[in-house]
């Protein structure tokens, strides 16, 4: 296991080791696994991690970011910080985050539980007004990162196209229940 490990590691080092990416920044990882998983012949778990520790390695990010968004809860009108599934594929299932925020729509895992610190700072019922999420890391600069993808994915597009009133871009409100533990809600 260790020697599968070591060899998916070097495969992602191999890729990643040209970036220039500064260091000590909120890195924000979109991440589709499926393709890297067939050449590599690792299981999600082996795999994820070997992301994880190789931009930590190279990069010694503040935290890095995964989206987990729960679309779901349009519908739904619950949410709940450790049961509501990601609905953003498989690498944002993996458990390798402690913290993760309570907006039912836009939530992101944090590696580092680094947002925590910032949790009455962020209003985490906005996706992109000001003091939204996407707002902090505009003014943190985040450095996003398409991993496996085909086509360039980042949320923080939507908060860029809020901030200049393009025509085609709305709000939408969406009430329900937002669960932070098994004890404590907020209606929403």
């Amino acid at each position: 296991m260790s020697y599968q490990r070591d060899y998916v590691e070097s495969c992602v080092f191999d890729l990643l080791k040209q970036l220039n990416i500064p260091k000590k920044r909120i890195i924000f990882l979109h991440v589709k696994l499926r393709n890297f998983k067939k050449r590599v012949n690792a299981s999600y778990e082996i795999l994820s991690k070997a992301i994880i520790t190789v931009f930590e390695d190279l990069f010694n990010p503040k935290t890095i970011l995964v989206p987990t968004f729960t679309y779901s809860f349009t519908k739904s009108g619950i949410y709940h910080r450790a049961f509501s599934k990601s609905e953003v594929g498989r690498f944002s299932e993996e458990k390798f985050a402690p913290y993760r925020t309570r907006n039912p729509i836009f939530s992101v895992v944090d590696v580092h539980n680094y947002l925590s610190n910032f949790e009455n700072e962020i209003n985490f019922n906005t996706a992109f007004d000001e003091n939204s999420l996407f707002h902090f890391l505009d003014e943190e600069d985040c450095i996003i990162v398409n991993f496996g993808l085909e086509k360039l994915i980042s949320t923080q597009l939507h908060y860029v196209e809020r901030q200049m009133n393009v025509s085609y871009r709305y709000d939408k409100i969406f009430e329900g229940v937002v669960y932070h533990d098994e004890f404590n809600c907020e209606n929403q």
